[in-house]
């Protein structure tokens, strides 16, 4: 229990209660983590960062809860299976097959696997005034930086 300004006693939600909420929110606005943490009261610098509410326990323990494992496996199976596809008529109408909207299954599982943070991070390297040098010349130079910062 905290207390207010005004002394009265009121319950602090708890970490898990706020991570269904941003969960909700990213699932009304396609999946934008860090919009959802803004639309939820974080604040601007923490939903910079939104890696940080993915990573933690707390997330992946509130999204396993609402997006089992063994769901996203059976989904997958049924989207890797699927031999049938809804056709589109001359009128780009929708001729119903009673199969599975192959897109909206491709979709949905890249949101939810967004969203219990199942993608490896991807590592940008910035090409530049080094690119023309070799792996040894490279090493000569990091070498020779940390001398001269070692000095100091």
């Amino acid at each position: 229990m905290v207390k207010s300004s005004n002394e009265k006693e009121y319950a602090r939600p708890t970490t898990a209660l706020k991570h269904k909420i941003v969960l909700e929110k990213m699932s009304e606005n396609g999946g934008n983590a860090g919009k959802a943490l803004r639309d939820s009261g974080y604040s601007t610098s923490y939903s910079k960062t939104p890696q940080k509410l993915l990573r933690s326990k707390t997330w992946q323990e509130v999204t396993e809860e609402f997006f089992p494992d063994a769901e996203i496996a059976k989904k997958h199976r049924q989207l890797l299976e699927k031999k049938e596809v809804i056709v589109h008529g001359k009128d780009s109408k929708l001729i119903k097959t009673g199969e599975i909207d192959v897109n909206a299954v491709a979709r949905g599982l890249d949101m939810v696997y967004k969203i219990k943070n199942r993608y490896k991070e991807t590592i940008a390297v910035e090409v530049g005034k080094y690119r023309n040098l070799t792996d040894a010349e490279l090493a000569g130079r990091i070498a020779q930086s940390k001398r001269f910062f070692m000095k100091k």
